[in-house]
């Protein structure tokens, strides 16, 4: 088998690859090229002098004849440009090292391989000036080891990929500082992109819109300035797949998801401004193994981990959110996601945070030490199964209040600074089957009293089948007019921090009963 060999040195530090699965992945040597007659462009990779690792094949994935085809050298803008404009199906058009300054947009409608030659693909730059860096309308092109730039402020992207352009970006570079990374738009637009890194975007890392597709393995895409500006954006009815990558360090959001849907696998999402992941408009997407932490840090207003509005649903398979404002935000009517597994903790504020007719479903979901675990409030109405609210820094670890309710079925409520659950002024909720124990106030109280201890309307939850063990100051505490219905229940070991009267059964004020609080 006939076989050309190109060999890139790479010390893959040179990318800001840093502190993730991806860079592991990376760490720092060499990757080469096959030419395989008959098979396509193969990338390999080892550190160390090691053995070679195939990375898989362009024909393997595209169907493609990459490599195959003419070889043709260029060194300038000028050379490269007529080469594309002359090349023909499965040419491949090997880039020395060096910057290629093209005045327009490179446009390409045909299945071509560009790679660059250098021992540090980060010295591969093309650099326009135009309204765009690279077009691509047609046919299914492959780009490895090349950094794209973009200087304008007039186009929409550095990379466009539209009408049925598919082409694949592998170990490349795109930035943007006056524009947007990445723009992939039309039905079938469908890009791939692996290795990548996306930075120093001024409005947008990657937007996906007009039914679109794009996916992205092993890539990083952060840095975006604008305060409106969005890292990762999926529009109406578009499509993304991102698979063990970073996206981060947004002014605004991280994720961003608009009527689309998605499958985000072992992503992490940190360090942005304001929210990690946002749905909104009928969004439907799956996060499976994701890390969404450390966003809207001390910022005002409602932001947090995960923010879905607007009759989003999306589904939450095992995801870590942690050290954001909020953890999770369910706000308006049918905005209803699915959180199953994983764990919210060490939110500033709230670690889920229900309100004004939101719903969610959240199945085995381990909430530790946050200000509050679950607040519902404003209608919000939650469906809690399993899991552990636990270790709560403030009120309780379950606050319910102002019409919010919600069902809670064998939910472990554990050792919080203060109250297990804490029901008042208008709120309610179903309590089935659950352990509220070794709190350090009460298990659960129910009051009229709404914020700043002003008179509001009775709490009013149902409350049966509940173990409530070990709690400092009383099992059920039940005053200045809250009501509810308690029992049938299982109480011990509990206490009144004063030392007197019997904390194992629900302790109910005059006012309560005469409000209707009940004990069955």
């Amino acid at each position: 088998m006939n076989r050309t060999l190109i060999i890139f040195a790479i010390l893959v530090s040179s990318l800001a690859f840093h502190g993730t699965a991806s860079a592991q992945t990376f760490g720092k040597g060499e990757f080469q090229i096959e030419i395989l007659s008959g098979r396509g462009i193969q990338i390999q990779y080892r550190t160390g002098g090691g053995q070679w690792q195939n990375q898989g094949t362009w024909s393997e994935q595209l169907g493609g004849t990459y490599g195959q085809g003419t070889r043709v050298e260029v060194s300038n803008g000028r050379e490269l440009t007529r080469a594309v404009d002359e090349a023909a199906e499965g040419t491949t058009i090997w880039l020395r090292e060096g910057l290629y300054n093209i005045s327009s947009s490179l446009v390409i409608d045909k299945s071509i391989s560009l790679i660059a030659k250098s021992k540090d693909f980060t010295k591969t730059v093309i650099e326009s000036d135009g309204d765009n860096c690279l077009i691509v309308g047609y046919g299914q092109p492959a780009f490895v080891g090349i950094k794209f730039r973009c200087n304008s402020s007039q186009g929409s992207a550095a990379v466009v990929i539209r009408n049925e352009g598919s082409p694949t970006f592998a170990y490349c570079a795109i930035e943007a500082p006056r524009s947007s990374g990445v723009a992939i738009r039309g039905v079938d637009a469908n890009a791939i992109f692996k290795h990548c890194r996306i930075s120093r975007c001024l409005n947008t890392g990657v937007r996906i819109s007009e039914r679109g597709r794009g996916t992205f393995e092993n890539c990083e895409i952060f840095d975006v300035t604008s305060t409106s500006g969005v890292v990762f954006s999926v529009g109406s009815d578009s499509n993304a797949v991102v698979k063990r990558s970073k996206i981060h360090s947004g002014a605004q959001y991280g994720i961003n998801i608009d009527g689309g849907s998605g499958t985000f696998e072992s992503v992490d999402v940190y360090g942005n401004k304001a929210t990690g992941v946002c749905l909104r408009n009928g969004s439907n997407p799956t996060f499976k193994n994701c890390k969404i932490y450390n966003n809207a840090r001390n910022k005002e207003g409602n932001f947090g981990g995960v923010t879905v509005i607007s009759g989003a649903r999306g589904t939450f398979d095992n995801c870590s959110v942690y050290g954001n404002k909020h953890g999770y935000l369910v706000v308006g009517e049918n905005s209803n996601p699915r959180v199953s597994s994983g764990t919210v903790r060490d939110n500033q504020e709230n670690g889920i945070y229900v309100y004004s007719n939101g719903s969610g479903i959240f199945d085995r979901v381990t909430v530790t030490s946050n200000s509050i675990g679950y607040r519902v409030v404003s209608g919000g109405n939650p469906r809690v199964s399993g899991g552990i609210v636990s270790d709560t820094k403030g009120l309780a670890g379950i606050a319910i209040s102002g019409r919010g309710r919600g069902t809670y079925e064998n939910v472990r409520i554990v050792t919080n600074r203060q109250r297990g659950v804490d029901v008042r002024n208008g709120g309610m909720g179903t309590f089935t089957g659950c352990t509220i124990e070794g709190n350090q106030e009460a298990g659960m109280a129910v009051t009229k009293v709404g914020s700043a201890n002003t008179a509001g309307t009775p709490g009013d939850p149902v409350v049966r089948n509940c173990t409530f063990r070990n709690n400092m100051n009383g099992s059920i505490t039940v005053w200045r007019g809250g009501k509810g219905t308690y029992g049938p229940n299982v109480f011990s070991g509990n206490r009144f921090r004063s030392g007197t009267g019997n904390a194992n059964v629900p302790s109910i004020d005059n006012e309560s009963r005469q409000a209707g609080a009940r004990v069955i």
